[in-house]
Order: C-alpha cells, then structure tokens, then sequence
C-alpha cells in the first residue's frame, strides 16, 4: 500500500479480452472481480500505465474510482513545497521529540502545592523537554516527600508524553493539640444553658444559667480551697492551677437578621459584540497572541485545538477564546419581586449560617417603604453557644 494503488472500473461485456491479456502475460493484480455488471481491477501504481495501455488500445471503456499509496500524495503535493516541507519538517520534529516530557498533571486542587511539587521536579531534573528515559521517577518521588511536609505520599507515572503526579496531602492536627496557653469557655450568643459536655475546667454556670455574650462559663483558672482547723479557728488553704477548659455547652437562644432588598437589582448584560482572541501553548508556557489584557470583556467561550501529525501529538496547542463586552444596568424592581428575592436572601443565610443548629421557631415580619422591602427574622435556636478562648497568666 505505501506504493500505491489504483481501482479501474470497466465494461463486463468486454471482460474476456482483460481476463485473457492477465492470464497470457501474466499481469500483477492485486484484485479483480464483478460488481453490477462492470468489473473491478486493483492494480499497483507503478502498473497502471501499461494497464491503461492495453485498454486503450482495445477501445475497452474505463474509469479510475480511487488512487491510494504514499507516492500519489507526494505526486498531489509536487505544486505545493511550502506544505510538502512544513510535513518533512514536522515529521522530522516528531521523531526528535519522541519520548520525551511535553506536559505535566498533578493531581490536587490546592494550588500552592501544585507549585511546590513543580519546583522541585524542576530541581531534579523533571523538566518540559527532557527524555523520559534520562528522569528518575523513584528519586523524584523520595524528593518531593522529603521537601514538601504536607505530603504524606507522593506517585509519579508517564502517560505518553505526560507526567502525572499523584499527591496526598496530610491530615491537619485538631487545633487542640497545638494550644499552649490555659483557656476558657465563653458564650458566643445570648442564652440558656441547657447542657454540659465538659472535660477540664472549673465550671462558673450551671445547667438552666441565663448567659450574655462573652460570660465565662468554664475557667481555665482553677481554684481549690482547703479547709482546716488549727487552734479552734478555721483556716483556708487557697490553691490555683491553670488548665485548658476543654468540652462543649449547649444552650438555646434567639438571633434577629434583617434583610433589606432595594426596590432595583444590579444585573451584568452581554452585548452583541464579541471579540476572539488567541494563545499559544507552547509545553507548559502560554503565550498570549495579543496585546491588551481587554478587562472590560467576559470570556464567554473557549476552545483548545491541539497540533497533531499523523496522529502523533505536537506539544504546541493554539487556544481560542471569545470575548463578549457587557455593562452593568440598575433594573427596577416591582414588589412582588423584590418580595421575592428577600426571601432568597433568608433562604441564603440559613443554608450557610444556621446548619449547624436546631431551628425550634421562625418569627418573620415583612414591612414596605418607599426603598425597598425588609424582612426581619427572629430565629430561636439550639445548639453550642460556647468557644475555647485563650488567656495569659498574670504573674504579678
């Protein structure tokens, strides 16, 4: 096939004369047959002439269905150097950069990591460009968890032209296990204490205590005092001794919000004017095919179109992106609207601020004026109203 070949299709009323010049001399076919009353002959590229030759001679009616082979695409190609030249060229730059690092993939969201494993495959020679048979993974991956602490394991593998990094980041510690200093358990709402789950401390408040915000619940600051008789008159032995409080106080308690919607809405509207632009990945460097950064334009769509020869993957990638302009306009609101976005609001701050206690009650009340619409809520709750506080020691 890299010779190329040539499918004829001729008249099958003539059939015997082909079938004889074959067989008397012998003619290389690669295939030859019937189909809807015409014959098909496959020969290579380099007999066609004399084929054709023959039949022309004998005024046997023929058409050429397809022509196939290296060579006829470089016949196709002989008017075009510049084309024919950037497929040598390229061919060439495939074969040179043949097992070697185009790319790299670590396997984490956290960014910063992302840019301490990078250093320190650049370090070790783990680098764009470089063969893959020159990298040692196993001394890489000894690297990359000896000089970065938060990883706990690291893997390196080699996709094609891809370096895959494969990462696991450690467990922070609980935050108790890195304190030093005595504490406290202090009120975070206004409430009652309604139950105790304690460890350590000297507890201030019991069980059914009305607290404020701020009020010490259980000290870090302990406080025993002896008592003894000495000559028939009591007497005191005061001790003290400091301690982290550790432990949980649940309590009920009520919080009000207000929330407030103008009677407009700041909305960001598109406009029909898009701009493209273009980057050049080149390795891991992107390169931008522009000269101003456009802030004002939102990226509405982008494409990635990778540079491939035969199949084989160039490490040169050329992005497109559209721009679109837009603006931001004040779009007014009818009540109803503003009612409902309000409430939205609400919905909002319960989903992200009050997960984490028992909603017992909902006390709402909605009032209009002339700005806007305000929903006030008063929630009342359950759950910890307490929180670890540090203190010094005063030591004077």
């Amino acid at each position: 096939m890299i010779f190329g070949t040539v499918l004829l299709s001729t008249d099958a009323e003539r059939s015997y004369k082909i079938y004889r010049y074959i067989t008397d001399n012998r003619f290389p076919v690669r295939l030859i047959g019937e189909r809807a009353g015409r014959v098909e002959i496959l020969v290579s590229s380099g007999l066609i002439k004399e084929l054709t030759a023959f039949l022309d001679s004998n005024r046997i009616e023929y058409r050429v269905i397809s022509k196939r082979g290296l060579p006829l695409i470089l016949y196709a190609l002989k008017n075009k150097i510049g084309l024919l030249a950037g497929v040598i060229v390229s061919s060439v730059i495939m074969i040179i950069l043949s097992g070697r690092i185009f790319s790299f993939e670590v396997l984490t969201d956290n960014e910063s990591l992302k840019e301490s494993v990078m250093a320190v495959l650049y370090n070790e020679g783990i680098r764009a460009g470089e063969p893959v048979s020159e990298c040692d993974l196993t001394v890489a991956e000894r690297a990359l968890k000896k000089k970065i602490p938060e990883l706990s394991w690291a893997g390196i593998s080699v996709e094609g032209n891809k370096v895959i990094v494969d990462v696991n980041e450690f467990t922070e510690k609980p935050e108790y296990t890195q304190k030093r200093l005595p504490t406290n358990l202090i009120a975070r709402e206004t409430g009652v204490i309604e139950k105790l789950d304690l460890n350590d401390g000297m507890l201030l408040l019991p069980v059914g205590s009305g607290v404020s915000k701020g009020d010490i619940i259980v000290s870090g600051k302990v406080v025993t005092d002896r008592v003894y008789y000495k000559n028939g008159e009591e007497r005191h032995d005061i001790f003290e001794k400091y301690t982290r409080s550790i432990g949980t106080v649940y309590g009920s308690f009520e919080r009000c919000v207000k929330f407030v919607q103008p009677y407009c809405k700041e909305e960001k509207v598109l406009s029909d004017d898009t701009e493209r632009r273009y980057t050049l990945d080149i390795f891991d460097v992107t390169v931008p095919l522009f000269f101003d950064s456009s802030p004002e334009f939102s990226i509405s769509k982008t494409e990635e179109h990778t540079l491939s020869i035969l199949g084989f993957d160039l490490p040169l990638k050329i992005n497109s992106i559209d721009l679109t302009d837009y603006s931001y306009i004040q779009r007014p609101l009818s009540k109803t609207e503003a009612e409902e976005l309000v409430y939205r609001q609400a919905e909002a701050y319960e989903q992200n601020f009050l997960t984490d206690f028992e909603l017992k009650n909902r006390k709402t009340e909605l009032s209009c004026d002339e700005n806007g619409v305000t929903l006030t809520i008063l929630y009342s709750l359950y759950g910890q109203i307490s929180e670890e506080v540090e203190f010094f020691i005063d030591k004077s």
